[in-house]
């Protein structure tokens, strides 16, 4: 790797961090612009490269020259957020309000509304910041846009995605389930739970896999029936502690940043590609984590959890 081509991947890592600190679930799209500058630096200087799993779907992802500008671009609030029901069938309502609203075709959901659906009925939705288009089937329950990115939290049922061309260059699809992350820029998927895992096939394109206690994502490639299991499903208490474990692992390595430190002899080109995994594996933790607290806990006993993880995300999150 050139210090011309490390200099710039750096650049794009540390404005990755910087983006995040108001709204950790943003990072998607700014990480896929970092592993696009470390496969491009990777291509062009030899040795010293991003991994594998780092770059999996960068192909998807901005050039490496407009990351800090895909970082530190217009803030979320002037963009469109939420989902649209494009098309509903049978029963389909909003679990957070009372008496289970109906949803309508054509309305556009809240960032973060809550649906069920009942046995045979389907939800198609268009997120509203990139045009993104999935469709729930039942008997399900899920979160849909949370937070107003392309992240869907799967609480039952199955989900497909289309890898259309309708979705924003490079925007990443997240979905977060109680067994692991699915990440996709640009693939044909599906994820499917039960009470033994998340079961995620792809008919094309390629994706990115994270189940809980994995050191990384894990690349995942179309193929005629291959099916990858996520069945490890840890405790609340479990979940809680490995985002905290994998927050912590990721201020480290932004640290050796800041600091030039780290392992003898190790290149700036391949701590800031190192930084882009641990982030993501730090987001994908803390993700599960925050999922089961509000899924699975009392009401009375998810406001410490819920600091706890506040407390996470700002440390993998934060500048140095």
């Amino acid at each position: 790797m050139t210090s011309r081509a490390a200099a710039a991947l750096a650049l794009a890592t540390m404005a990755c961090a910087a983006c995040t600190r108001a709204s950790p679930s943003a990072t998607a799209s700014a990480d896929a612009a970092a592993s696009a500058s470390a496969s491009a630096s990777s291509d062009g200087g030899g040795a010293g490269g991003a991994t594998v799993s780092t770059t999996a779907i960068a192909a998807d992802a901005s050039p490496a020259t407009s990351a800090a500008t895909t970082a530190l671009g217009p803030s979320r609030s002037e963009h469109p957020t939420g989902c649209r029901a494009i098309q509903v069938s049978g029963d389909v309502s909003r679990a957070e309000l009372d008496a289970g609203a109906p949803v309508r075709a054509l309305e556009l959901l809240p960032a973060g509304a809550e649906v069920t659906l009942g046995a045979g009925a389907t939800l198609s939705l268009k997120s509203a910041a990139t045009g993104r288009e999935a469709t729930i089937a039942g008997p399900a329950r899920a979160r849909t846009c949370v937070a107003g990115n392309d992240e869907v939290w799967l609480l039952r049922g199955a989900l497909h995605v289309g890898g259309g061309a309708a979705a924003s260059p490079g925007a990443e699809l997240t979905v977060v389930t109680a067994f692991g992350v699915v990440r996709a820029a640009a693939a044909d998927f599906a994820v499917r739970l039960d009470d033994k895992g998340a079961h995620v096939t792809i008919a094309r394109g390629a994706a990115l896999v994270w189940s809980p206690d994995a050191a990384a994502f894990a690349p995942f490639a179309a193929g005629a029936g291959v099916v990858r299991d996520l069945t490890r499903r840890t405790t609340v208490a479990e979940a809680r502690v490995a985002c905290e474990r994998a927050a912590a692992a990721a201020e480290s390595v932004a640290r050796d940043i800041a600091g030039r430190g780290g392992d003898a002899g190790t290149s700036l080109g391949e701590l800031a590609a190192k930084e882009v995994e641990a982030r993501g594996v730090a987001r994908a933790a803390c993700k599960v984590a925050r999922l089961r607290i509000e899924s699975e806990l009392p009401s009375g006993q998810r406001a410490a959890a819920e600091q706890a993880i506040d407390r996470a995300d700002e440390r993998w999150t934060r500048l140095p």
